[in-house]
């Protein structure tokens, strides 16, 4: 039996725990028109949307909305992938030069490097690990409540691999934070950033060719036989 409520709550845990990493991500002053350290949490945001939106359409379904899900989906997967695809291909093109500029100035040694240390070398490591451990505690809290509410939804693998990949990401940002020096930290931040969206963007790319095949289905429908 479903329990529409708590499927809600679940997604609803997961909108919430995105909005933290998007948050923290403007906070760290990644929207200021120049990338900074923190493009982390921007990627973990923009990867965790598109669990959202998976979880979502499913959601409809299982509540019975499966019928106007299915004539809207199309429309859906293209502008959110179409969307997603732009801003992903943003966010890495933004990180890489990130991550060329503090690699160049850290190795020119001396100036330059001191010039990445008063720019770049300080990290708020303590902070970062609170929010993301905030951010895992509200995801795990989410997947649980949808898990009891509808087990049926993880027989999707599609969504139980991007699932998956979520909590991953999440803790391997979380962990790198803590493991390197502080004065690195910014450099292997850009570098999660750099990963998370491109897999984002795969995923995203994926998306639309689903969006495709669903208009031309909609279109066929539309064509007497």
């Amino acid at each position: 039996m479903i329990k529409t409520p708590l499927l809600l709550l679940g997604i609803f845990c997961l909108i919430i725990g995105a909005s933290v990493s998007g948050g923290s991500a403007l906070a760290l002053g990644v929207a200021q028109g120049d990338a900074r350290p923190g493009l982390g949490l921007a990627a973990l945001c923009f990867f965790d949307i598109l669990v959202i939106y998976s979880y979502v359409m499913l959601g409809l379904e299982v509540v019975g909305l499966g019928a106007i899900s299915g004539r809207l989906q199309w429309l859906a997967a293209l502008i959110t992938s179409l969307l997603g695809i732009v801003f992903g291909i943003a966010l890495v093109t933004a990180a890489i030069a990130l991550l060329n500029v503090m690699i160049a100035l850290f190795l020119a040694v001396p100036f330059g490097t001191i010039v990445y240390m008063a720019l770049y070398g300080i990290f708020d490591t303590d902070a970062s690990r609170t929010i993301l451990g905030m951010i895992m505690t509200i995801k795990i809290a989410g997947v649980v409540m949808i898990i009891l509410a509808a087990p049926t939804i993880f027989s999707n693998k599609g969504l139980v691999v991007l699932t998956a990949t979520s909590l991953a990401f999440t803790f391997g940002l979380s962990f790198l934070h803590g493991f390197v020096p502080n004065p690195l930290v910014s450099i292997v931040d850009a570098i999660a950033a750099i990963i998370f969206g491109i897999v984002a963007t795969i995923w995203m790319v994926l998306l639309l060719i689903g969006g495709v095949f669903s208009l031309v289905r909609f279109l066929r429908g539309l064509v007497p036989a």
